[in-house]
């Protein structure tokens, strides 16, 4: 419907042809993207239902699973400074992990500043303070994008090509589209989806670490 009444209108005002189709074809884009938003909407609906199944001691064992085929990268071997996150209750769990590797490599934690990301070195001495959302976030010095080799990015959902849903604020794509350190998804099976309604501002993954149900449902 929407689609049409441009049309009609563009033709009724007598503007050229290649307009006619510029202006129809950003019509249908903006369908689109409804479209996908729509999509995602249900989609984080779908998997916060399948979340509420699980419970805590099934997320440990399944996190640890994860990390141990996250270890086993030749990407993570290689990175000296590895950006995680501070995990929340229904992501996979990080803490561990990140007191784990913080001897050993650099672990930088993201920092929400506005509409924006950053990321700062986490030391295991100060440990982190509550910060946008109640994510614990890192008081150390502040990591370039540049300076990052591989970044572990947790999300709603994904699927095997790479395709990505956040939780809709976007702080991971606007980032990542700068940075070229690899891109690792971490994700429960039950994340794991056929196929992610991405829009074009949606950064792919380089590869995604995920295991099959594990025992403890």
């Amino acid at each position: 419907m929407i689609f049409s009444s441009v049309v009609r209108e563009v033709r009724r005002d007598g503007r050229p042809d290649d307009i006619l189709f510029e202006t129809a074809a950003r019509c249908g884009r903006i369908i689109s993207q409804t479209v996908k938003q729509d999509e995602k909407r249900a989609l984080r609906r779908r998997i916060g239902e399948l979340a509420r199944q699980y419970g805590e001691e099934w997320r440990r064992e399944a996190s640890r699973q994860i990390w141990e085929r996250v270890e086993r990268l030749p990407q993570f071997r290689r990175a000296h400074t590895v950006a995680l996150y501070w995990s929340l209750k229904d992501e996979v769990e990080t803490h561990g992990f990140v007191r784990k590797w913080c001897v050993s490599k650099r672990i930088v934690l993201p920092e929400v500043r506005g509409e924006e990301m950053v990321f700062r070195e986490y030391d295991p001495a100060e440990g982190v303070t509550p910060g946008a959302f109640g994510i614990g976030e890192a008081r150390g010095a502040e990591c370039p994008a540049a300076a990052i080799d591989l970044v572990v990015v947790p999300g709603v959902a994904f699927d095997r090509s790479g395709g990505r849903m956040g939780r809709g604020k976007g702080f991971y794509d606007r980032f990542l589209t700068g940075c070229r350190a690899c891109k690792v998804g971490v994700c429960f099976g039950y994340q794991l989806v056929g196929a992610i309604p991405c829009e074009e501002h949606d950064v792919r993954m380089d590869a995604v670490v995920s295991v099959p149900d594990v025992s403890g449902q």
